[in-house]
C-alpha cells in the first residue's frame, strides 16, 4: 500500500509541476514590444534567473532598445538597462542579399539598428556571465564587471566594431577545443558575409578562426552544439534560411572543422530558422 500511494504521489507532483501560469502582467514584462529575442541567466549571482530582451529596432519614430530585466526574487523585474552601462544606439544601413533555391538573389535594406540576437557566457572564468549582442553591422561584446554593471570590449577583445556586411542572426558560446575558455561562433544571415569562430585565447581576447575552407556562405539563422561522434570534441549545427542545405562541421579534436552535413544525413534544406535537440527515442 506504501508503494502505491508513493506511485500516486509522485505523479501528482509532476502533473502539478507542469502547469504554468501567465504573470507577464504583474512581473512588468508587458511593456516591451517588438523583439527579436531573449537570453536567461543569473547574471548578478544572486541565484534567480535575470532576462536580457532583445528590441528589433527603432521605428515609426518611436525608440526601442534592448533591454536587461534584474529579478528581484518576488515575481517581479526591474529594468536596470540605464544603470548596467548597456547602451545600443546604433545607426547604419546594410544591404541584406537574399537567395532564393534557382540562385536568383534580391536585396533589402536593412538599418543597422536592427539587433538580432543575444547569449550569455562566461568567457573569462570570473563566475559571473557576459552578454555577446549580435546586431546588423557592429555585433558587441558586454563584459559582466560583477558589480551589475557591464563594459563594452567589443574592440580590445579582438571583434570587428564595424562589419558592413555583417547581420549577426545567432551567437553560440561554445569551448570547440576544451582548453577550458568559452569560444564563440556566430551565425550571419547575409549571404556576402561569412559565419564566424572565434577562439577564446584566454586573456580576454579572441582569435578569428579562417572557416572559409570549410563552410560556404549562407544566409545561416542560429547554430547549436551537439555532439554528433561522441568524440567528447561539441560539433556545430547551422540552419540556413532560403532552401539552402542546413550544415554540420564535425569538430577536428579542437583543430577546425569538417563540413559533413550530406554524410550525416542531415542537409535538410527547408528554410531553416529555429533549432533544438533532444533525445527523442531515450537511447
Amino acid at each position: 500500500m506504501k508503494y502505491k500511494f508513493l506511485y500516486i504521489f509522485f505523479i501528482s507532483h509532476i502533473l502539478y509541476s507542469q502547469q504554468f501560469r501567465n504573470i507577464t502582467n504583474i512581473s512588468d514584462l508587458n511593456e516591451v514590444v517588438g523583439n527579436n529575442g531573449v537570453a536567461v541567466a543569473d547574471y548578478d549571482n544572486d541565484g534567480d534567473l535575470d532576462i536580457f530582451i532583445v528590441s528589433a529596432r527603432s521605428q515609426d519614430g518611436e525608440e526601442y532598445w534592448s533591454r536587461l530585466f534584474e529579478n528581484t526574487n518576488n515575481g517581479n523585474f526591474i529594468d536596470i538597462t540605464e544603470s548596467s552601462g548597456i547602451n545600443q544606439n546604433l545607426n547604419h544601413d546594410i544591404d541584406l542579399i537574399n537567395y532564393d533555391e534557382d540562385g536568383n538573389f534580391s536585396f533589402d535594406t536593412i538599418e543597422h539598428g536592427d539587433r538580432l540576437a543575444a547569449s550569455w557566457g562566461d568567457f573569462n572564468n570570473d563566475g559571473y556571465p557576459d552578454l555577446f549582442l549580435g546586431n546588423a553591422v557592429q555585433s558587441e561584446l558586454y563584459k559582466n564587471n560583477g558589480n551589475g554593471t557591464f563594459s563594452n570590449i567589443t574592440e580590445t577583445a579582438g571583434f570587428e566594431t564595424y562589419c558592413e556586411k555583417c547581420y549577426i542572426a545567432g551567437v553560440l558560446w561554445l569551448d570547440y577545443d576544451l582548453d577550458g575558455y568559452l569560444d564563440i561562433f556566430l551565425s550571419d544571415y547575409n549571404q556576402i558575409s561569412p559565419n564566424k569562430l572565434y577562439k577564446n585565447l584566454g586573456n580576454e581576447t579572441f582569435q578569428l578562426i579562417d572557416l572559409s575552407e570549410t563552410i560556404e556562405n549562407a544566409n545561416s539563422f542560429s547554430a547549436l552544439p551537439i555532439y554528433a561522434n561522441d568524440d567528447m570534441y561539441p560539433d556545430i549545427y547551422v540552419a540556413n534560411d532560403f532552401d539552402q542545405f542546413n550544415q554540420l562541421l564535425i569538430n577536428q579534436d579542437g583543430n577546425g572543422f569538417t563540413e559533413m552535413a550530406q554524410e550525416y544525413g542531415v542537409e535538410d534544406p527547408f528554410d531553416g530558422m529555429g533549432l533544438t535537440t533532444c533525445d527523442f527515442n531515450n537511447d
